[in-house]
């Protein structure tokens, strides 16, 4: 959640998902791009999605709409409720930052 924006109503899914990490039960993040993520909540129940081993995400074309769109997971449907961009970056630059703070002492 730190680095997740405010949300937004729906994302671009024109190259297909690039990867996906499961969060808890009603939240993935999905990558479009390298460096291109969002966090996805989804409608519960949702069991299956903390569990799975792979994940689609259905589009209007080629963008992914809250409320419109799914999060499927081992033969589950999940409504998408919120989408927020994630500043994937950053992130990525405080990990490092922390990492050679903890080999410099």
């Amino acid at each position: 959640m730190d680095y997740a924006g405010e949300p937004v109503s729906s994302f671009s899914l024109f190259g297909g998902l690039d990867n996906w990490q499961s969060l808890s039960r009603d939240k993935v993040v999905v990558w479009t791009k390298p460096n291109d993520a969002y966090m996805v909540t989804v409608q519960q129940p949702c069991s299956d999605l903390s569990f799975a081993q792979r994940i689609g995400v259905t589009s209007t074309g080629t963008t992914v709409n809250k409320g419109l769109d799914f999060v499927t997971a081992r033969h589950q449907k999940c409504t998408i409720l919120e989408i927020r961009p994630v500043d994937y970056r950053r992130m990525q630059e405080d990990a490092r930052q922390k990492k050679q703070a903890s080999q410099s002492t």
